[in-house]
C-alpha cells in the first residue's frame, strides 16, 4: 500500500494535483517521467526560456517509446495519451 505521504511519487501537499491519473504500476511510471520532464523544462524556463536541451528531448522520444509499446488496459492508455498533449 501507498504511504499516505505521498501518492504516486508525489508530495501530498497541492492534493489536488498530487494523484495518479492512472492505476497500473505501469502507467504511474510513465506519468511520473512526464512530471519529471515536465518539471526539468520548467527549470530551464519553460516555454519564454531558452530551447530544451538534448537530454530532455532524448527523454521525450524514450517516453514517447514506451507509451506506444506498454502493455496497459485501455483506460489507463487512453489517459496517457490525453495527459500527453
Amino acid at each position: 500500500m501507498e504511504s499516505i505521504v505521498s501518492l504516486c511519487g508525489r508530495p501530498l501537499a497541492g492534493l489536488a494535483t498530487a494523484a495518479c491519473l492512472t492505476i497500473s504500476k505501469a502507467a504511474q511510471t510513465v506519468e511520473d517521467q512526464r512530471d519529471g520532464i515536465l518539471r526539468a523544462f520548467e527549470r530551464t524556463g519553460g516555454n519564454g526560456g531558452t530551447r530544451p536541451s538534448e537530454r530532455l528531448l532524448e527523454e521525450t522520444r524514450a517516453t514517447a517509446v514506451t507509451l506506444a509499446t506498454l502493455d496497459v488496459d485501455d483506460v489507463d492508455r487512453e489517459v496517457l495519451y490525453r495527459v500527453r498533449l
